[in-house]
């Protein structure tokens, strides 16, 4: 509803972009990444909505009661702080770490509930 005037230009945009893997491969030269792999239970995953790729949503495969996501996160802590909203209905499969921060968290919240 803001558009005034539009003209068909000479110009043409010729830069590709890169593909994905392409793309990843370079962000990880320049940032670390850690690769996160979570089960999701299928009736929350719709609620994840655009935060999934805030947090580095790369991709998921279906399977017949859950979604097994990943995403490539270059900070544990702040995965592990969006994961706990719907931790009750997601499974950490790896890494390690984000399954130690979220217990940290989870036992740093119960501390503080009197």
């Amino acid at each position: 509803d803001r558009v005034l005037d539009i003209k068909i230009s000479q110009n043409k945009f010729s830069k590709e972009h890169p593909s994905l893997k392409a793309y990843i491969k370079q962000v990880t030269k320049e940032k670390e990444l850690h690769t996160v792999i979570m089960n999701v239970d299928k009736e929350i995953v719709k609620h994840l909505g655009d935060q999934k790729y805030y947090n580095g949503f790369v991709s998921q495969k279906e399977f017949k009661d859950h979604f097994e996501m990943t995403f490539l996160s270059c900070s544990i802590e702040g995965f592990a702080r969006w994961y706990m909203m719907f931790g009750d209905n997601a499974d950490i499969i790896s890494p390690e770490s984000l399954k130690t921060a979220i217990k940290k968290i989870a036992f740093d919240i119960s501390k503080r509930i009197k």
